[in-house]
C-alpha cells in the first residue's frame, strides 16, 4: 500500500457515479451523506476504490428492485 491524504468524500461520491449504471439497471438506488467540506484520511487510493467498489457491488448483487445503498462518511467513519 501506498497511502497518501485521500479524500474520501471524493471518493465515496466517484465510486456511486461509477456503479450507477449497474444501480439503474437492478432498480436500486443511492443514497449519500457526505460532507461538504474533504474529508482526508490516509488510504491508498487504488486499494480503496477496488474495496469500496466491491462493497457496492455486493449491495447491489444482494439487494433487489426498489431498495435504497446508504453510503456515508464522517471524520472517523465509512458506512454502506
Amino acid at each position: 500500500p501506498n497511502p497518501a491524504p485521500t479524500d474520501m468524500a471524493a471518493l465515496l461520491r466517484n465510486v456511486a457515479q461509477l456503479m450507477q449504471p449497474q444501480a439503474d439497471a437492478r432498480q436500486i438506488s443511492f443514497r449519500t451523506t457526505l460532507p461538504a467540506e474533504p474529508v482526508t484520511w490516509p488510504a491508498d487510493v487504488a486499494q480503496m476504490e477496488q474495496v469500496l467498489v466491491n462493497v457496492v457491488k455486493n449491495a447491489l448483487e444482494a439487494g433487489g428492485p426498489g431498495i435504497t445503498v446508504d453510503m456515508a462518511v464522517s471524520d472517523h467513519q465509512l458506512i454502506i
